[in-house]
């Protein structure tokens, strides 16, 4: 994690392995080009344009539309992600999609899997995160591949 007085100052840190600035106020990743907004809106903290450049500056992070592509084509994640919440929820057996919210999950067996008992194929208690808010806002299953069962015979483990 980067942490230094310009991100501490807007109450930011930055995921390097991620490439996200994440706002430690709703352990919330922000695309770039929407900080300054993000802040002085949800938080009434103000970011100067210098202070985003300084901080955007030479760190490549990812951008909207990189974050998106990442989104589409994320099933599960490996670990935890620093400086996000994690919580514990919901998982659809059938098509893998999460949920903190059992109405939530419901509403999901009723849109996309009519006449299947939501309880019969959901799987609970499973560790998830929600990386970003708003339209990039995703539950993704965090998998520790560390604590996996492991089949002693073969070989490839």
């Amino acid at each position: 994690m980067i942490e230094n007085a310009e991100l501490r100052k807007i109450e930011c840190i930055i995921n390097e392995k991620m490439k996200w600035i994440i706002c430690t106020r709703c352990d919330k990743g922000v695309p770039s080009e929407y900080l300054q907004t993000h802040l002085w809106t949800n938080h009434k903290i103000d970011c100067s344009n210098d202070t985003l450049n300084s901080i955007i500056t030479g760190r490549d992070l990812m951008t909207f539309e990189s974050i998106k592509a990442w989104k589409k084509n994320t099933v599960t994640l490996k670990a935890a992600i620093g400086g996000i919440a994690a919580e514990m929820g919901h998982k659809c057996i059938e098509c893998g999609h999460c949920t903190p919210v059992w109405g939530s999950m419901l509403e999901h067996f009723r849109i996309q899997h009519e006449g299947k008992d939501a309880r019969e194929w959901t799987e609970p208690e499973i560790q998830m995160q929600a990386p970003f808010g708003g339209e990039l806002k995703k539950w993704f299953e965090i998998v520790d591949w560390n604590a996996m069962d492991v089949d002693e015979e073969n070989e490839s483990a």
